[in-house]
């Protein structure tokens, strides 16, 4: 729905474009098509949903050669008259083929075949969305019990319980798809989109079987990097270095401010995170209680424009030290410490080890009055 929604806008911008020659062949049919109704490859990057080929239909039939450098998802997506009409999503590679049939409706998926990667990818696709329907409808009854004033508390808590545990069975799906088709490009990209959302032990199994089955693929190999980023800088580690410059220009390294202080917090946020606006309070209030002390701050913004990062400082009044790349969630610290989500913290003592990762408001404040009263 999300790609459709962009595409409308993209539509009326985009010029016909068909390449020829080795590359990915996509064999389409669009039964019910008109001649001259349009059909593209979209590519979701991180510049956003762009179109990067298309095709007119003719005779209820269209042909791609798509020119892919890696194994990727792409969604084709059927156009008539300016709006989105059908789409399905397909699995392409540097060579290859598809044969790919669309359906007349934007709720229904189509069909793909001939190639094997795609036919795992949508079966789950397809596997999943007949589980969301499911789940939704049990949810609705659940749902009612927990409104129900005249039940007792422990009946409507219960429910909702089992509404929370709920949407990680549309994830099991994935996860299943995923141990039962390996060595597949396929299984890769799976873990790769749906991966944050299927449970912790889940991932391991299969991050176990990857190892084994295709151990050079490469959402295999960046959560094993991961992995090995939290491990190096887990509590009880010593720090990792970051340099990086400050407002004004200037290097700064966090190598220096753990030498000069008692105690260094690490604070990763960004202008644009409204929790960690929520948060810096509460994080103001323990530098101006503890900075005497020997505390020191060294924030790490993962902004990308310059004055959005100055602003927000000088809105919120931060008088501790700010350093930034300015390349988001591509900064190098938050890369160093493995940081996925914000705001976040990483507590260094005097020697150089870290102590605590992830406090927030009163836990924090607990554990750096308790580190400081020594």
């Amino acid at each position: 729905m999300f790609i459709m929604a962009a595409l409308s806008v993209l539509i009326a911008s985009c010029n016909a474009q068909t390449k020829s020659g080795d590359g990915f062949a996509v064999n389409g049919t669009w039964n019910g098509s008109k001649d001259g109704d349009t059909v593209f490859c979209v590519a979701i990057t991180q510049r956003g949903i762009l179109p990067t080929d298309t095709a007119f239909v003719k005779g209820g039939k269209f042909k791609m050669t798509l020119s892919e450098q890696d194994v990727d998802l792409r969604t084709i997506v059927a156009v008539r008259n300016s709006a989105p009409a059908s789409a399905i999503e397909i699995i392409v590679s540097p060579k290859g083929s598809v044969n790919v049939e669309l359906t007349n409706s934007t709720n229904e998926m189509g069909k793909v075949s001939g190639n094997k990667d795609c036919e795992i990818w949508v079966a789950a696709r397809q596997a999943a969305q007949q589980s969301e329907i499911k789940i939704t409808q049990e949810a609705q009854s659940l749902l009612e019990t927990v409104n129900n004033a005249n039940l007792d508390v422990v009946t409507r808590f219960t429910a909702q319980k089992k509404i929370d545990s709920l949407s990680t069975l549309v994830y099991d799906v994935y996860a299943d798809a995923i141990l039962g088709n390996m060595p597949s490009p396929t299984c890769g990209l799976m873990l790769r989109y749906f991966g944050d959302n299927i449970a912790p032990e889940r991932i391991d199994q299969i991050v176990e079987q990857m190892g084994k089955k295709m151990p050079n693929d490469p959402t295999y190999k960046a959560i094993m990097a991961r992995r090995d980023a939290e491990n190096a800088t887990a509590v009880g580690k010593p720090f990792k270095e970051i340099a990086m410059v400050d407002l004004n220009g200037n290097m700064k390294r966090l190598s220096e401010v753990v030498k000069a202080n008692k105690l260094t917090l690490i604070d990763f946020w960004a202008s644009w995170c409204a929790p960690c606006r929520a948060e810096m309070p509460n994080v103001k209030k323990l530098y101006a209680a503890y900075h005497s002390k020997g505390l020191e701050i060294y924030g790490v913004s993962l902004d990308e424009n310059m004055v959005n990062w100055q602003n927000a400082v000088n809105q919120m009044k931060m008088p501790w030290i700010q350093v930034s790349d300015l390349k988001g969630w591509q900064s190098e610290g938050a890369s160093t410490y493995s940081i996925r989500a914000i705001p976040a913290t990483v507590l260094i003592d005097q020697n150089g080890n870290i102590i605590a990762k992830n406090l927030r408001g009163n836990e924090l404040a607990k554990k750096v009055s308790e580190i400081l009263k020594k």
